[in-house]
Formats: C-alpha cells, structure tokens, sequence
C-alpha cells in the first residue's frame, strides 16, 4: 500500500484505461458510471450516471480557448454523450446506428469516434456540434488514432484506413492479415501497427507503399507504445518486446532486449514514462527498465487488468475488471 496514491471502488467491470488531462482523471464503468476525480488526490468531483455500458475511455478536451471542462464518452448503444464537469451535466451528442466502438479521440479543437458501422464522426469540442465526417465501407473494430494530421480507424476486415482530417478524404488503406483491435502508434512519420496475425507493421504515413512488417510470432491485442525512438510492444504470450526505430530502423525496426521479459500469462496494455515501461498482466503493474528490459517493481493492482495502465505526472493509474481504480506513486 506505500506506493498507492488513493483508490477507489466502483460497482461494475472497468473495461476502459483511466483518462487523464489537465490535472483531472475520468474513469468509465460498464454500469454507465462515468466519474471525475482531481488526479493527484482523488478528490471525487462528479459521477455522472448514462444509464448504459461505456466500454471505451473518456475523450478530455484541453480546458481553455472557450472550451470549459467538458468531456465525451460514447456508450454501447450508439450514443456520444457530452459531459459538463463544472455544471454536473450531461446530454446526448448525436445516436449512432451501431455501438461507439474504441475511445473517442481530440485533435485540433475535434472530437473524433467510430461507430460499430464504420462511421466516422467529427465533434466540435467547444460547440459539440458534429458531422459524419466519412463511411469506412465495413463495421469498424474500434481502434482509432490521431497523428500529423491523420485519422487511421481499424475496420472489421483487418484494414487501418488512414484519413485526412482536414480535406475528410481517405488517404490509403493498409490491409493485414489479422485483426486491429488496439490503436496504432505514430512516431516521426511512420505508424505502428499490431494484429492478431503476430506481424508488427511499420508503414511511412505520407507514403504508405514504404512499409514493412516484422513476424513477432504471437497475436498482439495491446496498443504499442513509442519513446525516444524505441518502440515497446506487449504480446500475448505475455512477453514485452522492445525495437529500435530511430533513423533507419523507422521502416525495419530492429529489437533491442536480448532478453525480452515475460510478465504473467497476457501483457493487457504498457505506459512509459521517463527510463520505465509499465506492463499491465494478470492483475499485477510490473515496472521495466527502459534500457534493458529487467523487472523491477511488481505490484498487485486487482485481481483482473484488462486496461492497459496510464502514465501522467508522477503516477500511474489503473483500472481493473474488479472495478477497482488505483493511482499509484512510482
């Protein structure tokens, strides 16, 4: 318990990472509970109650510019709802045809979601007025991203579109072998993708017919991670793999850990901060070494982690299928 900041009990499964922005944490259970909390202390602010599953993570708009503090949480019947903090209100944005499927994302003043259809929608964050803003053409999976400029939603069939958030015209589609089910991660112009084939896909975002794969062998259902030119990958065999991708590794990343460690039966999500990688697996937080991939601390965080830890700050949060939320001090 020295290393718990606070925590906090919830009724249901918590299915969804912990958001964090501007100083405050929102967490979404899947009994439609969406609360706030202030970061640091776990001060509760508000518990907003949408009457239906929220499976996905809490999109936070940066405060300021006119927009106050508000927040977007899609649920499992189609519905974006936007979340007043300050005036502990909450309304219905717009109804979809299918489930809002993966975390809605902010971009440049925007708010974007996927629905179950394969529907991408654009929400003003300062006016939550929106538009659909372009049909996938096949039922989405839910893994969406924003980077340079770029949209890259996963549909069902396996492809990554990439869309461009300015003209709303589709760029290029990237077609794998298996299925998307965690965002892709971008860095210095390329994309990172992981599928259940077991390939980690490095594509060039401007040039997509500059792409390569690398065989990692196991299915890969976590969203990989990238810092100071590496990039960390959680498999479900329940081993991080860690890959150079500065320079000339962008398009062939090369790995790094000799040894790359294994930390419980399947890697459930990873955060980085500073010279640490944090592995979410079997209930347990396990901390790495950024350098050499060696264990360190391993704390029991719940009896089930399906949400992958999220760094901010000087700590780490952690939401658990035991509805059980942590902030921890590392």
């Amino acid at each position: 318990e020295r290393y718990v900041r606070w925590r906090k009990q919830f009724r249901d499964w918590l299915r969804a990472p912990v958001t964090v922005a501007d100083g405050m944490a929102a967490v979404a259970s899947l009994d439609g509970t969406v609360a706030f909390f202030t970061a640091d202390t776990g001060e509760l602010l508000w518990a907003a109650s949408l009457g239906t599953p929220v499976t996905y993570s809490v999109a936070l708009p940066p405060a300021g510019n006119g927009v106050g503090r508000t927040a977007y949480a899609g649920d499992a019947h189609g519905s974006m709802h936007v979340l007043d903090v300050v005036a502990r209100e909450h309304r219905p944005v717009f109804q979809a045809i299918g489930a809002i499927e993966g975390p809605p994302v902010v971009a440049a003043g925007h708010v974007y979601a996927l629905s179950a259809d394969g529907c991408v929608y654009q929400i003003d964050a300062r006016t939550s007025s929106y538009q659909m803003m372009l049909e996938l053409g096949e039922p989405a999976l839910g893994a969406l991203m924003v980077a340079d400029g770029v949209l890259f939603a996963a549909g069902a069939g396996g492809a990554v579109h990439a869309i461009d958030i300015n003209d709303r015209q589709r760029r290029w589609r990237l077609d794998t072998g298996g299925l998307v089910h965690a965002a892709p991660v971008a860095a210095d112009g390329w994309l990172y993708v992981g599928g259940t084939d077991g390939l980690l896909w490095s594509v060039d975002i401007d040039d997509h017919r500059r792409r390569g794969a690398v065989d990692i062998g196991v299915p890969l259902h976590t969203a990989p991670q990238c810092a100071d030119g590496r990039l960390f990958v959680g498999g479900s065999d329940g081993v991080v793999r860690a890959f150079d991708v500065s320079g000339g590794h962008a398009g062939h990343p090369e790995e790094l850990w000799p040894r790359p460690p294994k930390v419980g039966d399947e890697v459930s999500g990873l955060a980085v901060a500073d010279d640490r990688v944090y592995a979410a697996a079997d209930g347990m937080l396990v901390e790495l070494d950024i350098d050499t991939g060696r264990p360190g601390l391993r704390l029991k965080v719940g009896n089930s982690v399906t949400a992958a830890p999220v760094a901010a700050g000087n700590f780490v949060y952690v939401a658990g299928l035991d509805g059980v939320v942590s902030c921890l001090s590392m």
